[in-house]
């Protein structure tokens, strides 16, 4: 449900919220626990979701405020982590919500942005467990929680020097007030983790777009980030972009960026689960790219890109030879390079198309081995026709992903999936209609388990569909 509203005074507002319930597959199947003992590799009702999201938006003259909050629980029929098989009760929550206000001004010559928000995360998760190993109840439940809470402030401001030079300035402070993590068995109580930390990371920014002549612009940036554990690091940015045709834009770009470890990653240890790692370090990225489009007339588009990433200290997740359990370490370097190419148009009609193709290796550049779950060509087409101007509207998109590796070292082959949906505006004078073919060809593929899988690969969904129902009151203004 959403409700919109526009006043003279000059405030816009706008409220929308959601809930979703779903029963999920009422039976999976999975070859790997395809034994008596656990119910011959069938999940009954363990496939559970629910969710809902709630939304404010509030416009009033320069201010801006956002507030979000959101939540989903996920019943776990995988058996992941080592928990009991064909047990409903495994399920995790994830809740996520922030309030938001900016500020957006001009003083004189100065463009002004100022946001502050408040922050906050909470998930928890029930695991069952048979430590005995007898597969007879009664079983332990474990409970897992992890809480985050944190405000961030940031302000820039630019303004136009010597009539060439677009220049911003910068800077944002963010504070992690909480940063809790918990695991304990129920009953009989246990406690496994209860770690409480914070943390405080300030930056600083600078970016300059010089315009050399009409058609070329030099872009130069700088952002020097201070993180409470880890000092210093500064993230330089540098493009060019250069109209040599009306139609045509050509763009050069440099950049570098890091990632330092989360506390789920460093200090996270559960009952049968990661091992801890305090000495990681920042993950950093360099990446090199360039874009070419060009416009053909009013109908075609035409755009390709090419691409280098080197990522050192990636932090990746591996099987610790000490304890057996997955740990998060920093690998070696990362070398990620490839090719995109798109094609579209749009015609006077109404009628709109695209497709596009991407080719791309990414390997670890010691061993040469290339990297798990990454593809190495993924292709999109889509294609929206209007049947009955401005009433029904037809739409068709695929995708093809090709073979990829998983983290158990197996190949999962490539697949092709293709959707149709059809779109009834003002069925009715308040009613919209739509309705959505899904996996159109019913293909039987499968995405890469993780290390806390038994299964190597997981089986994703076949031919499903949706119809839905909108409904727009007319609500008389006051």
């Amino acid at each position: 449900m959403s409700y919109g509203g526009r006043f003279d005074s000059g405030l816009e507002t706008l409220l929308s919220g959601s809930f979703y319930d779903s029963k999920g597959h009422k039976r999976l199947f999975f070859s790997e626990f395809d034994s008596p003992a656990t119910n011959n590799g069938v999940a009954v009702d363990a496939d559970g979701d629910q969710s809902y999201n709630a939304f404010a938006d509030i416009i009033y003259r320069d201010f801006n405020i956002h507030v979000v909050q959101a939540s989903r629980t996920k019943h776990i029929p995988t058996a992941s982590f080592g928990t009991v098989f064909n047990d409903p009760r495994t399920r995790t929550t994830d809740a996520r919500g922030y309030a938001d206000v900016q500020y957006r001004h001009v003083f004189g010559s100065w463009e002004t942005l100022g946001r502050l928000s408040y922050d906050w995360y909470g998930y928890h998760g029930i695991y069952i467990y048979d430590y005995a190993g007898t597969g007879v109840p009664a079983f332990t439940q474990n409970y897992d929680a992890a809480n985050g809470t944190w405000w961030d402030f940031q302000g820039d401001a630019s303004r136009v020097f010597f009539k060439r030079h677009h220049v911003t300035l910068g800077t944002e402070f963010r504070q992690d007030l909480q940063q809790q993590q918990i695991n304990y068995d129920i009953q009989p109580y246990f406690l496994y983790l209860d770690d409480h930390r914070t943390a405080r990371v300030w930056a600083l920014y600078f970016q300059d777009e010089y315009s050399i002549r009409e058609n070329i612009t030099f872009v130069a940036g700088l952002r020097s980030d201070w993180h409470e554990r880890f000092g210093n690091t500064l993230s330089p940015r540098l493009g060019l972009l250069v109209k040599p045709a009306p139609n045509t834009d050509v763009k050069a770009i440099y950049s570098s960026a890091f990632r330092a470890p989360n506390s789920y990653e460093n200090f996270y240890v559960g009952n049968q689960s990661n091992t801890p790692n305090p000495s990681l370090r920042p993950e950093r990225i360099r990446t090199w790219e360039l874009d070419l489009e060009h416009r053909f007339g009013k109908t075609f588009y035409a755009s390709g890109a090419g691409f280098l990433n080197r990522m050192n200290d990636l932090i990746v997740q591996g099987i610790d030879p000490a304890t057996g359990r997955p740990v998060y370490t920093n690998s070696s370097p990362v070398q990620t390079k490839g090719m995109e190419l798109e094609l579209g148009a749009k015609w006077p009609s109404g009628m709109e198309g695209t497709i596009s193709h991407s080719l791309q290796d990414s390997r670890n550049v010691v061993t040469r081995d290339f990297l798990t779950n990454s593809p190495k060509q993924l292709a999109k087409a889509s294609l929206s026709l209007p049947l009955v101007q401005k009433k029904l509207l037809a739409s068709l998109d695929a995708q093809y992903v090709s073979e990829r590796r998983t983290v158990a070292q197996t190949e999962l082959g490539g697949f092709f999936v293709m959707n149709l949906s059809l779109f009834a505006r003002k069925l009715k004078e308040n009613f919209d209609i739509s309705a959505g073919l899904y996996n159109v060809f019913d293909k039987r593929y499968a995405d890469s388990g993780g290390l806390e899988h038994v299964q190597a690969s997981i089986p994703q969904d076949g031919r499903s569909f949706r119809v839905k129902l909108n409904y727009r009151p007319h609500l008389s203004a006051r």
